[in-house]
């Protein structure tokens, strides 16, 4: 069996999670998949759209909204020239225009400084004679002032500090795993966090990560855009879907911790442990992007 040889992203351990052997044959044998999501497309799309906004300092919901659509069309368009499907209608852009819109009244957005965006790291970590590597890229790391927070984060009344260093991961999907005790086990944000405080990152964009930061932000946090869409019919205890971010922290204490946390999915890919999973969590049928391929492998593996 072909071995997973390069470093590990936080998309690793997520498709891992959902499925090893969707890890398989798109990390692994390196299958192109066979169908691009549009919420994908649209979901980076917007995550181009505000970088746009803070790096020009545009907070004009029309342009950077039909900023956003040009943007995800081109993509579509990329997507079905590289002879992807990209199944059309899925998503609503009247969505995407609430998320930026409810995004660009935030004071929280406005006033943050921003101090490293879309930024590449890369990392090792030697959690016992095996060195696995680590490379990423980081959405936000801002600065924001207290009274932009506390009038809706009431947790920022307890701290004095008169800003915070926020590292912040944003999503256009469904909210989910937003409690403090799944904050505290997320992957992704350990992996983050780890980068800040001890990896290097690609200040230059040159391609060389070289830069170490020995960055812990006061808080990380999950930013889930959809928080934003107003409801149409809004429960009468529950005027808004949600705060749309949602904080843990990542003390030195767990930072030292971390790579062990993250060793024994690290060795699972290595040894190329890689079963069928996702049918156990409903994923094959509308989920998977390499079905086809899993299928005619075990058609052949039964007969």
């Amino acid at each position: 069996m072909i071995r997973f040889n390069r470093e590990f992203h936080q998309s690793d351990f997520e498709k891992f999670k959902l499925c090893p052997r969707m890890l398989y044959y798109v990390a692994v044998l390196g299958i192109e998949a066979e169908k691009t999501s549009e919420l994908a497309l649209a979901g980076t799309a917007i995550h181009n759209t505000v970088l746009k906004a803070h790096t020009e300092k545009m907070w004009e919901e029309k342009t950077l909204f039909d900023f956003w659509q040009e943007d995800f069309e081109r993509r579509v368009a990329a997507a079905i020239s590289a002879n992807a499907e990209v199944e059309r209608g899925i998503i609503d852009p009247e969505d995407y225009r609430q998320m930026l819109r409810g995004y660009l009244a935030k004071p929280w957005n406005r006033e943050a400084e921003v101090l490293l965006a879309e930024q590449e790291f890369f990392f090792e970590v030697k959690p016992n004679s095996t060195v696995y590597q680590f490379a990423g890229r980081i959405d936000q790391v801002i600065r924001v002032p207290r009274e932009a927070l506390v009038s809706e984060f009431s947790m920022f009344e307890e701290f004095p500090n008169p800003d915070f260093l926020i590292h912040r991961d944003m999503k256009t999907g469904q909210r989910k795993g937003t409690t403090p005790f799944e904050l505290m086990l997320n992957d992704q944000i350990s992996i983050y966090a780890y980068a800040l405080k001890y990896g290097n990152f690609d200040l230059d964009h040159d391609g060389i990560c070289e830069s170490h930061l020995d960055l812990m932000p006061d808080f990380h946090a999950l930013y889930f855009l959809k928080d934003h869409i107003p409801y149409k019919r809004p429960p009468k205890d529950k005027p808004i879907r949600g705060p749309a971010m949602y904080f843990t922290r990542r003390p030195l204490e767990r930072l030292r911790n971390i790579p062990r946390e993250l060793m024994a999915v690290c060795a699972s890919i290595r040894r190329g442990d890689f079963p069928r999973e996702g049918v156990a969590r409903g994923l094959c049928e509308n989920h998977c992007s390499v079905r086809q391929y899993c299928e005619a492998d075990l058609l052949q593996e039964v007969t």
